[in-house]
């Protein structure tokens, strides 16, 4: 880990002309009650920039943090996919029949429907449209919900810290 010189820092900040064996011993005899403080301090401030530097938004990194901080035991908080409704392609003429894309949807017409040998029909959904379903569902346990270090509110505020910028809609359930 890092460490810092408390002697030398207080040293080097002195002015010069004040550097003398006695303003030395002077300071150092000020500045030592609190060396451990500081230096726990420091040591903690930088324990925690690390975690949060090599936790991302991928989804095994967002359950390591939600069950170190909620659920160190039972590690029992996960992450399920969300409900997001998908666009559908329709593809060009020029598409239709190349590798890797999709065969031709035939549409129908609104006489057809109900009549057998033609498919249900199919609703083209707005852009408003799907936005609408969840991004994903963090799921947490009912014994942690029920637990006094539990608040959804810090819950909420710890998966926006790690989340994916992208992943804006989010449902918090309880199993």
């Amino acid at each position: 880990m890092y460490s810092i010189n408390w002697t030398s820092l207080v040293r080097y900040v002195l002015p010069t002309r004040w550097r003398n064996v006695n303003w030395l011993q002077f300071l150092y005899c000020l500045i030592s009650p609190i060396w451990g403080y500081l230096d726990a301090a420091v040591q903690a401030y930088i324990a925690q920039q690390l975690y949060y530097v090599s936790h991302t938004g991928q989804v095994c990194y967002l359950q390591a943090v939600l069950n170190d901080t909620f659920d160190p035991m039972g590690r029992g908080i996960y992450i399920a996919d969300g409900d997001e409704i998908s666009p559908i392609y329709i593809g060009l003429d020029s598409e239709v029949g190349g590798s890797g894309f999709p065969t031709p949807l035939y549409l129908g017409l609104d006489s057809e429907i109900g009549s057998s040998g033609f498919p249900a029909p199919v609703y083209f959904p707005l852009d408003s449209e799907l936005t609408i379903g969840w991004s994903f569902i963090v799921m947490v346990p009912s014994a942690v919900a029920a637990s006094s270090g539990y608040s959804v509110v810090q819950l909420r505020a710890l998966v926006d810290k790690y989340r994916l910028v992208s992943k804006n809609n989010y449902l918090i359930q309880t199993f």
